[in-house]
């Protein structure tokens, strides 16, 4: 599963996660970012602390086992050769177990869509055979489209089923 977050400050992350089990996935990221540091500035004797943008790209790698995930990103500053190492722990509070009640309206869920994308297909072909002159009735079109609509009241339904689960 790859994913790409994009910084309100400027930058771009790919991180393409690897799950191993439901719980546990590994990944890499590559990054290009705008990033800040600290710089000690002496202005006529009188020293204040002051920031530094520097544009930075690099690669990482991460472990993630039930909302810890412990990560290790190498960055290099361009326009300079200033190397930068991460070793980062993190944790995701409020993480929850999935229940097999989630679990099941999850998957009717998804077998809703797919039922109602494949009556979508068959509803569109009838109706290019129609327009072709081939012997296709009003009546089968209507029976096609009554049922590609209850389709998507039951997907509309589970739908909303899965996000009261994912709620609790």
């Amino acid at each position: 599963m790859d994913r790409y977050e994009i910084s309100p400050y400027g930058g771009l992350m790919l991180i393409e996660n690897f799950p191993i089990t439901e719980k546990l996935s590994v990944g890499i990221s590559e990054h290009i970012s705008r990033n800040v540091y600290k710089v000690d500035e002496n202005l006529g004797g009188l020293s204040f602390w002051s920031a530094d943008f520097f544009w930075e790209y690099g690669i990482g790698a991460y472990v993630s086992f039930w909302g810890f995930s412990l990560e290790f990103r190498y960055g290099r500053e361009i326009g300079t050769s200033n190397n930068r190492f991460n070793f980062m722990l993190n944790y995701l509070f409020g993480l929850k177990e999935k229940t097999a009640e989630y679990k099941k309206a999850y998957k009717q869920y998804v077998a809703l869509y797919v039922e109602m994308v494949e009556q979508k297909k068959r509803l569109k072909w009838l109706i290019q055979e129609r327009n072709r002159g081939e012997d296709v009735t009003e009546e089968e079109i209507e029976e096609e489209t009554r049922r590609f609509r209850e389709l998507i009241d039951a997907v509309n339904r589970q739908r909303m089923k899965v996000r009261e689960l994912k709620k609790r």
